[in-house]
This record gives C-alpha cells, structure tokens and sequence, in this order.
C-alpha cells in the first residue's frame, strides 16, 4: 500500500471518529459530572425526566434538577421554568437573550418558541401578538424595537432578531463598562467577603445535601463574577435547599442583587 493511500485511509478513519464522538448523547450533572450514553427525553405525568442508556447498558434516569444541561443528537437541552412549569427545552440560539424552543401540548416537535433574558424576565413568542409583545419586551433596545416596527423581524427570521439584540446588549454593556470602570476595591473586597460568609455557613450548616449545594453556589458565584447567565433551574434548585436556613438564604438573596 502506497504512502498516499495510507495517509488518506487514516484520515478518513480520523474524520469518521470525530463524528462518532460529536454524535454521541451525553449530560452534564448539577455535581459537573459528564455522563455519555443514549439519552431520551419522555414527559412521565407533569414531570419530564432524562433516561440514559450507557455504552455499558447500564440505565438511568435523571431529573429535571439533577443536570445542568444535556446533549442530545448535537442540540443542548436545559431546564427551565417557563412560565408556572418546569420544562426541559431545546437552547436554539445562546446569549444574552436566549431562544428555546418547547414541545407544545401533545406534539413531538419543539416548535414553541420562549425568549429568556439573563436578568430573569421571559415571555413566551406569540403568533398574532408577535410585533407588539417582543416591542415591549426588547424595549431596552430602541434601534431593535426600530427594526421590528418596520417589519425587518418576523416571528419566521426570529434568530435573526435574537443576534440583533444581543449585538444591541453586547454593545451598550461595554459602554456601561467603559463609563464606570472607577469601581473601588473596597466594593469589590466586600463582596468577596461575603462569598466567603455564605460559603462558611453552608459548610457548617446541618442542610441536607450539602456537597451537592456547595458545588451549585460555586457554579454561580463563577458565573455571577463573569457575567453570565445564571440558569432558572440552578438558582431554584440551590434557593429550594437553602430555603430551611434564613440567615444563607438572605445573604444569597443579597449577593444576587450586588
């Protein structure tokens, strides 16, 4: 066999084992664990859960408060509260403004649409209401909002709306930067100090789940610091457990809003 055809056959086997690896299904728990196996998503009663069948056909199942987000088929799939619910949804563009889609009532597919913005604020995506909703609810953006009422967005182009305003977001929040970048230390010493505090008293706390709550408050003390989208689920999941001890769940409440 020549040098060439050689070569080629290994890179052919090279590229055929990375789409095997970017084809596989896997998760990633609230404990950071990755788990790889085949993943299906099935509604049991109100609740959706997550079943996996490991390479080893080992099966498990896991809830929508036990993972952090899942790959399925090379689509994310996170937790959410959408509206009075909690969901599991497809993440079908990522930033700021984040598009999910959801299964609507008794269909496969996951056409419904749900906007959600890092500072907590959703709305579902309409159809005949679309313009006049979206309107109000990216209203922080006037040259989108601009946009939109001329009709450039519809509900069909709406990842395109989505860019636009995070591009919108993106560039405003630099220029807040800009403007404010006399921030003392003090200020940010003392939140520090108070990371440290609430990371104490849930150590010494008598909580149940305690490991698993302290991973969660790393994970958004991480993400808080860089500016990054806090999930719904995570800051439910790690306020649910708190919930018995007032004094952490304060100081977390306060942390939130520094």
């Amino acid at each position: 066999m020549s040098m060439a055809i050689r070569l080629s056959f290994l890179f052919l086997l090279m590229v055929s084992v990375q789409v095997v690896v970017r084809a596989q299904d896997y998760l990633i728990t609230t404990k950071g664990d990755s788990v790889v196996g085949k993943i299906k998503i099935e509604k049991i009663g109100i609740e959706k859960k997550l079943f996996l069948t490991t390479p080893e056909k080992k099966k498990l199942n896991y809830n929508m408060f036990q993972f952090r987000y899942a790959v399925v088929n090379n689509i994310q799939y996170v937790a959410i509260k959408r509206g009075d619910v909690y969901d599991i949804v497809q993440v079908q563009k990522k930033g700021y403004l984040t598009l999910y889609g959801f299964q609507l009532d008794n269909q496969f597919a996951y056409d419904g649409l749900y906007l959600g913005k890092a500072d907590g604020k959703s709305i579902e995506v309409g159809n005949l209401t679309f313009k006049k909703q979206i309107m109000r609810f990216l209203e922080d953006c006037p040259s989108v909002v601009s946009r939109l009422e001329n009709g450039e967005f519809k509900r069909s182009n709406i990842h395109d709306l989505v860019e636009a305003y995070n591009n919108c977001i993106d560039q405003n929040t630099k220029g807040l930067y800009a403007s404010n970048t006399k921030t003392t230390t003090n200020t940010i010493v003392t939140n520090e100090q108070q990371w440290n505090e609430l990371k104490e008293k849930l150590t010494n706390s008598t909580l149940e789940n305690k490991e698993a709550l302290l991973e969660m408050l790393e994970e958004i003390k991480s993400k808080k610091a860089k500016g990054e989208k806090i999930p719904n689920f995570l800051l439910s999941s790690f306020t649910t457990g708190v919930a018995a001890d007032t004094a952490i769940s304060g100081l977390f409440e306060n942390l939130l809003k520094n």
